[in-house]
């Protein structure tokens, strides 16, 4: 919990541990009287300490004096805290610290006289009037220490919640839904960080032992778990793990994966590094998990050839990663066999960046360029649109450019027409995934939590993928065609990818076909619409053009 401040850690320490009253007894506290009787001086105090803390002061012993007949105590005063005068002048004052105590010269206070008996204690010159503010309990009580308790019910639920990564004023919303007034409910939202902050310092100390002995026993229990660790020095730098379902998702859609780092995922800031790719539903699926001491080329490498170990030596055929020299070399040494392209998106932000003051001293050179790489069916006519471009916009020595052509084999999309890239041209799939992670885990989180959050999502992956087989295989799709091939891709894709297929072949009316050469060689034409002048584009269309043609090679 919250430090407390000065006025609030007075009026606690009124109070012995363990005695600390009741809610009920402080609000029902009686006004001191002149005459009261008490059995005992510390019965006195109490009540007045009750009185007090209903009123909102804090109070504490002041003078005393002894009977000289038997040297016991037979007179004490009580004063408020704000007795006395501050030693600092009003500049000082004002630079002091909100929770620092300022005294009043409060002339507030109670004597307790003890009878002549000696058995009793009894009240005289009673004083009530104070000279500064209050802090009334009807709204002070719960900041008190003593009642800043949560049930261990309370505490178990709350942790349930953070588990599921609700924000301590979402939980705070729930307590006051289940119909408990919100300044009756004895803990605020620091409170409730603060569990989570203490359960993480605990864990900090053995986190990477206690990871160790959970891999450890996930090892005996789930056939197919597989982990591994860089140490140096006996000190664990990177970790990577996968499990059986991974395994199973590679050995049925590892042709191609999609490779990124993101930060803010684990208290060490280690750069988290999902291997994933798309399953028969078009789905992300997730092959691998590590965590890494930088993201320079060692780590790169050794988590890369950590995972083709782990999945007995197959190589993806494509990966796709952004324009990193670090991974794309780490790439070339640990997946020799693997085509390797960069993601699109990143290119182009790179490309506006890089040639902003290009760009603006050449209307329309930015326009002609993204259109070339967009609609470019072959190399050839890449490079040569490409080129003209260039020449017409009298841009040959842009640097930026020219390192770009040099490159133009890892990202131009026509160089890429015989791989397979499925509906992926850019990393966004894998920063989908580092996202979607950073719902289940926190920058502050430990490794172990880090770990406890992949169980979870993994399960949630199956519940989904279960909900999609269930679609495909009880729920036929209804065709728009009397066409046969329509019919025969129903019954061979899943339900995702068939409406995929529906657009494409629905997109058919858009064109006229032209036979030039029977079996071997066709045109497609867009339709111009009656009454047009021009084509129109239509909705998903993937090429900015007008015409295509389609050559036929019965041998392949």
């Amino acid at each position: 919990m919250a430090p407390p401040t000065i006025v609030e850690k007075e009026m606690d320490d009124m109070f012995k541990e363990g005695i600390y009253p009741t809610i009920q007894e402080v609000t029902e506290a009686l006004e001191p009287e002149g005459g009261m009787v008490f059995g005992s001086l510390d019965e006195c105090f109490l009540f007045f300490c009750r009185y007090a803390r209903k009123v909102g002061f804090a109070t504490k012993r002041s003078t005393s004096r002894r009977s000289t007949y038997d040297q016991q105590l037979d007179n004490q005063v009580f004063q408020c805290t704000k007795e006395g005068q501050n030693k600092t002048t009003e500049r000082h004052v004002k630079e002091r610290r909100s929770n620092c105590l300022i005294w009043t010269s409060c002339p507030v206070q109670i004597t307790a006289k003890r009878d002549t008996d000696r058995r009793k204690w009894y009240l005289k010159n009673v004083r009530l009037e104070h000279n500064h503010q209050l802090h009334p309990s009807d709204w002070m009580l719960k900041f008190m220490r003593c009642y800043k308790k949560m049930t261990p019910q309370e505490k178990f639920f709350i942790q349930v919640l953070q588990k599921a990564r609700l924000e301590p004023r979402k939980v705070m919303q729930i307590f006051t839904a289940m119909g408990k007034p919100r300044r009756e409910i004895m803990f605020d939202t620091i409170d409730i960080s603060n569990i989570a902050c203490r359960d993480r310092a605990g864990e900090r100390g053995t986190d990477i032992a206690d990871t160790m002995k959970m891999f450890a026993d996930m090892q005996r229990r789930r056939p197919g778990f597989h982990h591994v660790e860089e140490t140096e020095n006996n000190v664990v730098h990177s970790l990577f793990w996968t499990d059986s379902l991974c395994k199973m998702n590679y050995d049925l859609y590892g042709d191609f994966v999609s490779f990124h780092t993101t930060f803010s995922t684990n208290i060490y800031g280690l750069p988290f590094a999902p291997i994933i790719g798309v399953d028969n539903h078009g789905s992300t699926v997730l092959f691998g998990v590590g965590l890494l001491k930088h993201e320079k080329i060692g780590s790169f490498k050794w988590l890369l050839s950590m995972f083709v170990e782990a999945m007995g030596g197959k190589e993806p055929k494509y990966i796709i990663t952004d324009q990193d020299q670090a991974m794309k070399t780490a790439i070339k040494e640990a997946l020799p066999r693997t085509r390797h392209r960069f993601c699109w998106w990143h290119i182009r932000k790179n490309l506006k960046e890089n040639n902003a003051a290009v760009f603006a001293q050449h209307p329309g050179m930015s326009d002609d360029i993204f259109r070339i790489i967009k609609n470019s069916l072959d190399q050839d006519e890449f490079e040569r649109a490409l080129k003209a471009a260039i020449s017409l916009h009298k841009a040959e020595g842009n640097k930026h450019l020219n390192t770009l052509w040099e490159l133009r084999n890892f990202w131009v999309p026509a160089y890429f027409k015989d791989c397979f890239y499925p509906f992926s041209s850019t990393t966004t799939r894998s920063e989908s995934t580092n996202s979607m992670w950073k719902n289940y885990i926190d920058h502050k989180d430990t490794i172990k939590r880090f770990v406890n959050a992949y169980h979870t999502i993994q399960q949630n992956c199956l519940a989904t993928l279960d909900k999609k087989r269930h679609r495909t295989e009880e729920k036929a799709p209804s065709l728009e065609t009397g066409f046969p091939i329509e019919r025969q891709a129903s019954q061979v894709y899943t339900n995702e990818i068939f409406r995929k297929f529906q657009l494409e072949l629905r997109n058919r009316i858009y064109f006229k076909c032209s036979d030039l050469a029977k079996g071997r060689q066709y045109f497609f034409n867009k339709i111009i619409e009656p009454g047009e002048k021009v084509w129109k584009p239509y909705p998903g269309e993937e090429f900015d053009r007008s015409e295509f043609r389609v050559d036929v090679d019965e041998q392949k």
